[in-house]
């Protein structure tokens, strides 16, 4: 899902956070305070030495009104003439990141657009953070995974499909990773697609272990990858 009319903002976000500031009449500080950051932080985007995460970047474009982050950004509404939908991130992908739950809480949730999807229609979409180079040959870090439930797909998932897992222990914490489910000779394998090290191994379905509970729960339908 990633068009080359996307590869370039039109404007820096350090001129846009220097607008919208001094537009609101703030200083820094006071303009921190707003964004529940600190002034340093808001003094390092102003002078491009960083830039605002998504969340602050959701923030930021509540604030100047706009309807999304890729609005704030600049980003247009069509693409080559394909209509852009709002999906919503609601969570982050990492393996071997053990939690108490893959999805944030609301407040920290924000919405991409991505070209709408007509194969699923009545489905909703959400998105996913991927974090960490467990998928990367498909899905870098700090890229998103747009996905759909099999619950809501009714049905189970199918070889050669990415899916979300979920890996839960006896304590209760969760790990969600994305795999490739592949059947062979009769066997059913999650396999990572990474060129890591750490991330090379498969999970054969069989032979998860009685006090671990895997559960695939979404499939991947498309990524989206902001420059």
């Amino acid at each position: 899902m990633h068009h080359p009319e996307m590869q370039r903002r039109p404007r820096k976000v350090r001129d846009l956070v220097v607008e919208l500031r001094e537009k609101l009449k703030l200083n820094q500080s006071q303009f921190a305070a707003k964004l529940k950051v600190s002034q340093p932080t808001v003094s390092r985007w102003e002078a491009g030495t960083d830039e605002p995460e998504y969340p602050a970047l959701r923030t930021l474009a509540t604030i100047a009104g706009c309807r999304s982050v890729d609005e704030f950004l600049g980003f247009p509404t069509l693409i080559s003439g394909v209509n852009l939908n709002s999906v919503p991130v609601v969570g982050a992908v990492e393996a071997g990141v053990w939690q108490e739950a893959i999805e944030w809480p609301f407040d920290q949730q924000f919405a991409i657009q991505v070209p709408e999807d007509n194969r699923f229609p009545g489905i909703p979409r959400r998105a996913l953070q991927v974090k960490g180079p467990s998928m990367n040959r498909y899905y870098p870090d700090g890229s998103f995974v747009i996905v759909v439930s099999y619950l809501d797909l009714a049905r189970d998932p199918l070889p050669g499909e990415k899916v979300v897992c979920q890996r839960r222990d006896k304590t209760g914490q969760v790990e969600a990773t994305i795999k490739e489910y592949v059947l062979q000779d009769g066997r059913h394998y999650l396999w990572p697609r990474s060129d890591h090290p750490d991330h090379q191994a498969p999970i054969l379905l069989e032979a998860v272990p009685e006090d671990e509970e895997l559960r695939i729960t979404a499939r991947v339908t498309g990524k989206y990858a902001p420059e």
